[in-house]
């Protein structure tokens, strides 16, 4: 079974726009505890920086070098393909 990776991603939210685009990938973190450090780093995140149109989020990967294959965990659900 492949490892899991956690990525917490940030992105702006452009004025009268409903989705997020650019996201960038701001950690990694995997194996043990690798969801819980994710949020726990997503949350951390969120109350740093409350700029309203600062986004964050949490995806899972697999595979680290293929950015087709996020799966949103929670967060801003974006439908932005510029992963």
């Amino acid at each position: 079974m492949a490892q899991k990776f956690y990525i917490v991603q940030a992105g702006f939210l452009p004025v009268g726009a409903s989705d997020v685009t650019g996201w960038r990938s701001h950690s990694f973190y995997s194996g043990r505890g690798a969801y819980d450090d994710a949020m726990a780093e997503y949350e951390k995140e969120v109350r740093k920086n409350l700029h309203p149109r600062r986004m964050f989020r949490v995806v899972c990967t697999e595979h680290c070098s293929r950015k087709d294959t996020y799966t949103y965990v929670c967060g801003f659900e974006s439908s932005a393909k510029t992963l």
